[in-house]
């Protein structure tokens, strides 16, 4: 047992290495490979998007099963997966994977409470012994590790690329996402407007209604526009007082479709009925030369918005005129 958690503690040295997560899969895997004698053997890993578990890393399973494996909350398998640290199955009747086995372990990985996923392994013949077994348990609690670290990471990555006030995208990562949207829209001839919206006297807005109402009062716009928008457009705390939407596939006509639409419903948060939004709109231009000239572009045409009391909307072609 003593070789058992040497051979644990040396693992877990190396998994902690700026390896990518299927790097550091396919690490154990080799490891298992070595120490164990077995059929079959694979990583099943959560999808959060779909909810289901797919195959995401093996040995020996043919290519087709790989590609069709996957279960779902309300599989028995994953029911009886809560709550435990390892199955054995020693009857193909009971449940098996691609092959038939004389001895099946599984072992659930966990992230908390949550089940992420799960290790199995099999034998076509003879059985898993005690030592096995528990060897078999600390490699999927090795795997459990790598899971929480990749977590762990991503989630700091993504505190870091949004504006802690607003939870939208800060500045810099508004611009390096957009600039591959930008790109493409040049490459391919795309329609790509961008929208930039300035919340006109933000400095009053919280002398007179006070710092938690007025930070409370942008919160709930910065969640209306998020919710506003498709999973491929980018919204972006640029200012404390200035928000910039990438709306992708959109023509100038559409994109006065949605700040109406945005307008109405910022307009129905208590603290904003009487605040003047103003409103710049800038379609995708050959003569645009980056991403940061498109926004500051956005943020001219909404400034000259915020100058006149009846017309919210500057378009870059209105801008233009009134600078000619």
């Amino acid at each position: 047992m003593d070789l058992i958690f040497k051979s644990y503690k040396e693992m877990l040295s190396k998994l902690q290495s700026k390896d990518t997560m299927e790097e550091k899969m396919s690490q154990i895997l080799r490891r298992i490979e070595k120490e164990f004698t077995f059929q079959s053997t694979g990583i099943f890993i959560k999808n959060t998007k779909t909810e289901t578990y797919k195959l995401k890393n093996s040995r020996n399973i043919s290519h087709l099963y790989e590609k069709k494996a996957e279960f779902s909350k309300e599989d028995e398998i994953i029911h009886k997966l809560s709550n435990i640290d390892i199955i054995e199955f020693t009857s193909e009747d009971e449940f098996k994977f691609e092959k038939s086995y004389s001895h099946l372990l599984i072992s659930p990985l966990y992230y908390g409470d949550h089940l992420l996923g799960f290790l199995f392994i099999d034998r076509v013949s003879g059985m898993y012994d005690e030592n096995a077994i528990n060897k078999f348990t600390l490699f999927a609690s090795l795997l459990s590790f790598i899971i929480e670290l990749y977590l762990k990471e991503h989630k700091l990555h993504e505190l870091e690329e949004l504006d802690k006030k607003t939870n939208l995208l800060c500045y810099r990562t508004f611009v390096e996402r957009s600039s591959i949207l930008f790109a493409q829209a040049r490459r391919y001839d795309r329609h790509l407007t961008l929208v930039v919206l300035k919340i006109d006297h933000f400095s009053e807005l919280f002398r007179t209604i006070g710092n938690t109402a007025a930070s409370d009062a942008i919160l709930q716009v910065a969640g209306i526009i998020n919710a506003g928008v498709r999973n491929s457009e980018l919204v972006s705390s640029i200012y404390p007082d200035t928000f910039a939407i990438l709306l992708t596939e959109t023509s100038v006509q559409n994109a006065n479709y949605v700040i109406q639409r945005l307008q109405a419903k910022i307009k129905e948060i208590s603290n904003m009925q009487s605040t003047h939004l103003s409103w710049g709109v800038v379609p995708y231009d050959k003569s645009l030369s980056s991403m940061e000239k498109f926004i500051k572009i956005g943020e001219e045409c909404a400034f000259e918005s915020s100058r006149r009391t009846v017309q919210n909307i500057t378009t870059y072609e209105e801008l233009n005129h009134l600078k000619s």
